[in-house]
């Protein structure tokens, strides 16, 4: 689910900009448009949306005409030809997406707002409807009953690779130390390798920052619902899971298709594969020439922390040809 939504909020800005939009779908108060009203840089949206950088967001700005391009691609069949979204509405500085059922707050219904209010935030605030104060986005069905409604980002990150440092959460360094998360959850590092580590896959050069052996506890059952909906390993408390972040920069001329971390092997005989077991972000990468981007996975591990002490990590292979490598780190 994951990763369909953050292929039809891009997808569907990105096609906007060529020109594929129209502003029928997407409604608002106001609907003039001005000459100096024109999208800029949206050329950075094609990255990873999560590896967008906050400079890369100062220099990004939809115009009204992108953004309701945007909508619309929300309202079309997916590739199942599934219609998630009916209709999304702007009005006095409220986003309504209306989903294309009936079945009010459904597990299925409120993960689904989870998702698009990250997305769609971000690019209602950096787009011409934004007035420098916070957009309510408001989730319905087809009955107008209410799923969820926000004037906040909803917290949906859990400890990651930095954002933790600019929101103000604790970063753990040192096994034994535990963070008391806003929502509630209470995070502990069991384990954690500072390996700086890298790994040259012509023509990104991939380098691991950091991995650490997590585990949460006093999940909400709602929060314990999403994480089952990112993997297909056992969810139970307390969430054991493998956090590894890295950076990767493309060295050549020409853009570079990654699909990141591949799997984890675990020195117990646990084999992680990461495209169904990723409680964090995407982990799909698109590098134009001579640039860098960052990645987080998060992997369920169902073992104790004291029989963790060895990761063979494996990378995905390049789209030019380039075949995947394997790197091993040690947690003791």
């Amino acid at each position: 689910m994951k990763k369909f939504l953050t292929a039809a909020c891009t997808l569907g800005l990105l096609l906007s900009a060529a020109g594929c939009g129209n502003d029928s779908s997407a409604t608002s108060a106001k609907t003039e448009k001005t000459a100096e009203d024109k999208s800029e840089n949206l050329d950075l949206l094609k990255k990873d949306f999560n590896s967008i950088t906050k400079e890369d967001w100062k220099k990004i700005h939809i115009s009204k005409k992108d953004m309701n391009g945007a909508f619309e691609k929300m309202t079309e069949a997916n590739s199942k030809g599934e219609k998630v979204v009916k209709n999304v509405e702007i009005k006095n500085n409220t986003v309504v997406i209306t989903f294309n059922n009936s079945d009010g707050k459904s597990m299925e219904n409120s993960l689904s707002a989870i998702f698009f209010d990250q997305f769609l935030r971000n690019l209602y605030k950096h787009s011409s409807y934004y007035d420098g104060s916070e957009p309510t986005i408001r989730f319905v069905d087809l009955d107008n009953q209410l799923i969820q409604e926000s004037d906040q980002p909803l917290d949906t990150d859990n400890e990651t690779d930095g954002s933790s440092q600019n929101s103000g959460r604790k970063i753990l360094t040192t096994p034994g130390e535990t963070s008391n998360e806003d929502n509630g959850e209470i995070v502990t590092l069991d384990k954690i390798a500072d390996i700086q580590k890298q790994a040259a896959m012509k023509p990104l050069t991939i380098t691991v920052d950091q991995v650490k052996l997590l585990a949460r506890t006093n999940i909400s059952p709602l929060q314990l619902k999403l994480f089952k909906k990112l993997t297909d390993q056992k969810v139970s408390e307390p969430l054991r899971y493998i956090q590894i972040t890295y950076k990767a920069e493309n060295t050549g001329d020409t853009q570079v298709d990654w699909q990141g971390i591949e799997s984890v092997e675990t020195n117990d005989g646990q084999k992680l594969k990461i495209a169904d077991n990723n409680i964090f972000k995407d982990n799909d990468h698109v590098f134009a020439p001579h640039t860098e981007n960052e990645g987080v996975i998060g992997a369920i591990y169902s073992g104790k922390a004291d029989d963790l002490h060895e990761l063979k990590i494996t990378f995905s292979p390049i789209t030019n040809g380039t075949p995947g490598q394997s790197m091993t780190v040690k947690l003791d």
